[in-house]
């Protein structure tokens, strides 16, 4: 009998483990990231001609107003140049227009490849030389901009000269054109996007000498 109940009692005990075991907490804990987010820059540019109209009966010793103003949106640090295209109806000599670069105290803050800063003003025969002589289509503007610098302006007007502009011009129409591109300033990606490694005149930090250097 005495067996039988000491059996019993370690059964019973056994038992109260096992239900122990079963209830029994452990301390425990779980952590969750938030949802990390990474957003592009973006390079945004646009041609603003300032409600341009084209000029009708324009003679020889007329200045029109041509003001031209590349447009940043850009939340990216951003380089810019630009390309001015001119022509005259019958391909005459553009050596009687002259092109007035909008200008703060002399400088028009542009640039040709070699360097050389963009005068304000120049005809559109002699600009069209110089873009050639370079072996580059394009001027570029020596400051890295970001929306905080919208409009950087560009021209301000056109004029016709008296001299030299004889019949054969009259009733021919001259034509100008802008196109802008912009870049991101990071990384020296106008090494790829314009495609203007190892011409002379650049180096690996700038596209063109005389402009701001991209610094992270």
């Amino acid at each position: 009998m005495k067996k039988r109940i000491v059996m019993l009692t370690t059964l019973i005990a056994l038992l109260a483990l096992v239900i122990a075991g079963g209830t029994m907490a452990w301390f425990t804990s779980t952590a969750t990231s938030g949802d990390n987010k990474f957003t592009t820059g973006t390079v945004v540019i646009g041609v603003d001609e300032n409600g341009f109209t084209d000029v009708t009966n324009w003679n020889p010793g007329d200045t029109s107003v041509k003001n031209v103003d590349i447009t940043i949106a850009s939340t990216k640090k951003t380089y810019l140049r630009a390309d001015i295209t001119s022509t005259w109806e019958g391909a005459l000599d553009l050596g009687n227009v002259t092109l007035n670069f909008a200008n703060i105290e002399g400088l028009t803050n542009w640039l040709f490849f070699d360097g050389t800063a963009v005068p304000a003003t120049m005809t559109a025969a002699a600009f069209e030389a110089k873009l050639a002589a370079t072996g580059n289509g394009f001027i570029y503007y020596k400051n890295i901009v970001t929306s905080a610098n919208s409009p950087v302006q560009l021209l301000e007007s056109v004029s016709l000269a008296g001299e030299g502009t004889d019949d054969r011009y009259q009733g021919k129409t001259f034509t100008l054109k802008v196109d802008a591109q912009g870049v991101q300033a990071s990384h020296e990606a106008f090494l790829g996007v314009w495609d203007i490694a190892g011409i002379t005149g650049t180096t690996n930090m700038i596209p063109v000498a005389g402009m701001v250097e991209w610094t992270n």
